[in-house]
């Protein structure tokens, strides 16, 4: 590379501590020749220790206050973004080595390309690997009406595309992500780079896990608004997990053994 680029990556946190020394370190080595990186954290007031980890972190720059939920954070974060590239990974998940350097490079390689994603690990509370994201080439119809497939954690953009598209829907807490990848793929298709950039943490505390219900509401609720059918994939799968959830525990971590989720792929 033969200029310095900016990379700007926005973390929202909210008494997430156990888990944010991770986060931090792994932006702070993405760091390398001809790469700076702005990595902005917007906590909402949190008051497990968090603070007092920003106060002893170099390299950062952080508030914590209260918020209006983790949208606004984001937003906050994408105004506040002064690079030509962004990301934004939540306090709980990380960045593999050399992730930025790579999505800094392919979208050299690639001017026409505004947006990005790669593939991505799924990891426990002790950062084991025990799957990996969903991932697959872009498709708007799919990303309609059967899944999200696109890991937020290892998306990047060109910083025009908040000029053009805006920001985040506030209105939104748990799905706004999937939102914002159909409004920029509406405009623009998404490409695909198949390396693994970040790791998505999943535990109980997760907001995901805790509110699974109003997630799964809320996806569908996206999916219909942009033209979903009526009993898309998307629905099909509300219901199975609704179902799912009343079963007795060993059947359900049968049910979550991966080669029974690697079989449900390929069905869907």
């Amino acid at each position: 590379m033969s200029n310095s680029i900016l990379v700007s990556i926005v973390t929202p946190s909210y008494n997430q501590a156990e888990y944010l020394a991770e986060n931090l370190h792994s932006v702070t080595v993405q760091r390398a020749q001809g790469i700076e990186v702005q990595h902005l954290v917007m906590d909402g007031g949190s008051t497990d220790g968090t603070v007092a980890l920003l106060e002893a972190s170099t390299g950062v720059t952080w508030v914590s206050k209260k918020d209006r939920g983790q949208s606004d954070a984001i937003n906050k974060g994408f105004r506040a973004a002064q690079g030509a590239i962004i990301g934004w990974i939540n306090s709980d998940d990380y960045y593999v080595p050399g992730a930025v350097a790579r999505v800094v490079s392919y979208f050299e390689e690639h001017p026409e390309a505004m947006w990005l994603y790669g593939k991505c690990y799924i990891v426990d509370r002790t950062s084991r690997v025990t799957d990996e994201y969903d991932t697959s080439d872009f498709d708007l119809e799919t990303l309609i009406n059967r899944k999200n497939f696109i890991p937020q954690q290892s998306t990047f953009f060109r910083r025009q595309l908040l000029d053009q598209v805006g920001y985040l829907d506030e209105s939104l807490q748990l799905c706004m992500d999937y939102d914002y990848w159909i409004r920029i793929g509406k405009l623009y298709p998404g490409h695909f780079l198949q390396e693994y950039l970040a790791c998505f943490r999943r535990h109980k505390d997760a907001k995901t896990s805790k509110q699974a219900p109003r997630h799964w509401a809320e996806f569908l609720e996206v999916s219909r608004k942009y033209g979903g059918k009526r009993f898309s994939m998307i629905y099909l799968r509300m219901l199975m997990h609704a179902a799912f959830r009343g079963i007795p525990g060993p059947l359900q971590r049968l049910a979550a053994a991966p080669a029974l989720r690697s079989m449900a792929r390929r069905i869907r």
